[in-house]
């Protein structure tokens, strides 16, 4: 797709994961599969299963999609807000490349992908 219908794309999941954290919920599990498009080229989030609202303390439930996931869920440490903001980066890379960054089989290939990428 070309790069500013991603942007617009892109820019309406943004503000509805905005809104979400605005809430202190987080979605958990964002991937080009949760966003549906309408006729009008509205971007809607959907699929709020793994969807949760944080307390004072952050979350370390094993949740999501693989090739998705922030480095912090993966190695089952606790996480906040943040691991949207990675999902949002990697649906980014998705979008503008027609696939995405990583090729995600299991837990420990998703452990494997990131440590060749020294990103945890």
């Amino acid at each position: 797709m070309d790069e500013k219908t991603a942007f617009g794309y892109f820019i309406q999941t943004v503000s509805a994961i905005q809104f979400l954290h605005s809430l202190d919920l987080v979605h958990r599990d964002l991937k080009p599969e949760n966003l549906l498009i309408d006729e009008c080229n509205n971007v809607k989030l959907c699929d709020f299963g793994w969807c949760v609202k944080l307390d004072d303390q952050p979350r370390n439930t094993f949740c999501g999609t693989y090739e998705y996931m922030a480095p912090e869920v993966v190695k089952e440490e606790p996480y906040s807000k943040a691991i949207d903001v990675w999902s949002l980066g990697v649906l980014l890379y998705e979008i503008l490349h027609g696939y995405s960054p990583f090729r995600v089989y299991n837990q420990f290939n998703i452990l494997n992908i990131l440590n060749i990428f020294n990103i945890i």
